[in-house]
């Protein structure tokens, strides 16, 4: 604070997520409000995980959207000495760590949209599944936003490798698919090496609307994949709270859930292009930002 020039009077009372507020004088709202409560509640991520019934120590989930984000609550014996997740305060006594992506379906629908006139991801599912797992050698990194988790890199960059006459659009769409999940299973690697293996894993996101691609992550994690899409995970982890405040039951009432088994083979291979892609980052690494944009003056 003394390096910002700021001081304790500028900030807020730290409280916790249970910390109650009723409106009491609030002109703008219907008079039936009046005397409502609020309460403070969290970050959407620890709502998430909270709402998504994933608070066991070997649970994580796994969210990708236009974004994409893996997350575990935080073990007694927890560690992260490299400093590549985050590390939220659900409440007192939980911590959440995990680590996101800042590339998710916002990728399939730019190459949807300039390349195969439909950025529907279902239609772009069922386009990869025309190229086989492992696309012919074809690897896409994925990082045409830069990437958070695990490398931090603002200036890493969108590569196509090893292309050769054989390779179709389904190659070039399965690959970014492929490139994706292995940015999510890097980041997966993380959260299990601060927080140890993960035997149940709850998936939600946009990517849901391609069954194929649930399957493709599923493979490549070679993990069980639990998919449950009846509500908005962070509203019910709020609600959650709320309901615990005022010491009033919660439970959640689930819906048939669908469940992504891996195959095993399949996952082997993709055990083999993994490590081709991240030594391709690696050697590529020192590259990204080096190039002129062509955007200057």
């Amino acid at each position: 604070m003394q390096l910002t020039g700021l001081t304790a009077d500028k900030l807020s009372e730290p409280v916790s997520i249970y910390h109650n507020s009723k409106i009491k004088s609030l002109k703008d709202l219907h008079p039936s409000a009046m005397g409502v409560d609020i309460f403070m509640g969290g970050s959407d991520g620890c709502l998430a995980q909270l709402g998504s019934d994933a608070m066991s120590d070997d649970d994580m989930t796994i969210t990708l959207g236009t974004s994409g984000a893996v997350r575990r609550v935080a073990g007694k014996h927890s560690k992260d000495d490299e400093r590549k997740l985050f590390r939220y305060l659900l409440d007192p006594d939980v911590l959440i760590v995990g680590g996101a992506s800042n590339n998710g379906t916002v990728i399939m629908d730019w190459f949807g949209r300039e390349f195969i006139s439909s950025s529907n991801l279902s239609e772009l599912g069922k386009i990869a599944l025309e190229a086989p797992a492992g696309c012919d050698g074809l690897i896409a990194l994925p990082y045409l936003l830069g990437e958070r988790a695990p490398i931090y890199n603002p200036d890493a960059r969108g590569v196509f490798f090893n292309i050769t006459l054989t390779h179709t659009r389904a190659h070039f769409v399965r690959a970014l698919m492929e490139g994706i999940c292995f940015e999510i299973l890097s980041i997966v690697k993380s959260v299990e090496a601060s927080c140890g293996p993960s035997d149940k894993v709850l998936i939600s996101g946009g990517f849901t609307h391609s069954l194929e691609w649930v399957q493709m992550l599923s493979n490549i994690l070679g993990k069980e994949l639990t998919l449950s899409g009846e509500y908005d995970a962070s509203a019910m982890g709020a609600a959650a709270t709320a309901f615990k405040a005022l010491d009033i039951p919660f439970t959640l009432n689930r819906a048939d859930r669908a469940v992504f088994s891996p195959d095993h083979a399949v996952t082997n291979l993709y055990q083999r292009q993994f490590k081709h892609f991240k030594k391709l980052y690696h050697q590529l690494e020192s590259q990204f930002g080096q190039v002129d944009s062509g955007m200057g003056g």
